[in-house]
């Protein structure tokens, strides 16, 4: 289809004048009919030159000289950020560190301010033994003063003593003769001791009728005297006891006759006195007991009566239903 049969209102040119200032004398005049035409005049350079030149601005024209601009720009940018991004890693790790340290250091403060505690109360501890120690030392000073002057005294005394060592050396050659008679005496006086502690302890035992009364449950006692005594075992049928618990029962420390509080019966208690009551002592005062309630056929408590007596007797004296009584002022030992 030619121009003609396209319309007689849109014709084109049968010729293209390209007219300009400067133009490629190759290009002066080209005859453009189809698109082809007009690609075949771009595909020359000079003439591609010279219609850029008139269809784009200058802007778009140094556009691609700033876009490869730009991209260096962006390559240099991205480098620039893998740098920040390496020193904010680095910088991140350094404060995870820090965090760490300052943790470090405050579980160090604490830790330091507990020690500079203690150690204050430390020093406290120290001026105050100090002190002591100062007060300890005049002390041992003035000791040491007085042990000086006693020893000035011991040695003077000492001397004294050697001449009184041969004072009795020389009088011992006397006595070694008398020495037996001594003996003998001092056996002697050391029964009649034991006889009157004895005594002493039995006069102390007495004054404690009214706590035998109080234990036993009595009223009215009474000491029974020796004659008493005597006359009852002279009465009494005594062919079935031992010989040695008759003497036991005759030679008591203490028999007390008094009347029941509950039903006004007559009853006995025997008082064994000891100053350091055993288990013998219990045994031998409730056999005794025994003994006389079968001879006065009425009811015989057992008393034993003596300063503080340990656990282990105090167990069998309850065991065999003994009372036993501490007075409030010792009794005696024996030598």
């Amino acid at each position: 289809m030619n121009n003609q049969q396209r319309g007689q209102t849109h014709t084109m040119p049968s010729v293209i004048m390209i007219s300009s200032t400067p133009i490629p004398e190759t290009a002066e005049r080209i005859r453009v009919q189809t698109v082809a035409d007009i690609l075949r005049a771009l595909a020359d350079p000079d003439i591609a030159a010279v219609i850029r030149q008139h269809i784009l601005t200058q802007e778009l024209l140094n556009l691609p000289a700033a876009f490869a601009r730009v991209q260096d720009d962006v390559v240099d940018i991205k480098a620039l950020l893998a740098q920040v991004v390496e020193r904010q890693d680095r910088a991140d790790a350094d404060i995870v560190d820090f965090k760490a340290g300052q943790e470090r250091l405050e579980t160090g403060q604490a830790r330091l301010e507990s020690d500079v505690s203690e150690l204050k109360a430390g020093q406290v501890r120290l001026e105050s033994g100090q002190a002591q120690l100062e007060s300890d030392v005049s002390e041992l000073k003035a000791g040491q003063v007085r042990l000086e002057t006693g020893q000035a005294q011991l040695e003077s005394d000492v001397s004294e003593l050697k001449a009184g060592q041969v004072r009795l050396e020389t009088g011992q050659v006397r006595l070694e003769g008398d020495g037996s008679e001594i003996k003998a005496a001092q056996t002697r006086i050391n029964n009649e001791f034991d006889i009157l502690r004895s005594e002493v302890n039995v006069s102390k035992a007495r004054r404690m009728y009214g706590r035998i009364c109080e234990v036993a449950n009595l009223r009215r006692p009474r000491w029974m005297e020796i004659t008493e005594l005597s006359d009852l075992f002279d009465a009494a049928d005594t062919t079935d006891i031992p010989g040695n618990e008759l003497i036991s029962c005759q030679e008591a420390d203490l028999v007390l006759k008094a009347v029941s509080k509950a039903d006004g019966s007559q009853h006995y208690a025997v008082v064994e006195c000891s100053a350091t009551i055993s288990q013998n002592d219990i045994r031998r005062v409730k056999r005794n007991a025994a003994h006389y309630q079968r001879i006065t056929g009425c009811v015989t408590h057992a008393v034993a009566i003596g300063n503080a007596p340990p656990e282990s007797v105090l167990a069998e004296a309850a065991a065999l239903q003994v009372h036993c009584l501490v007075p409030s002022r010792q009794l005696t030992h024996p030598t």
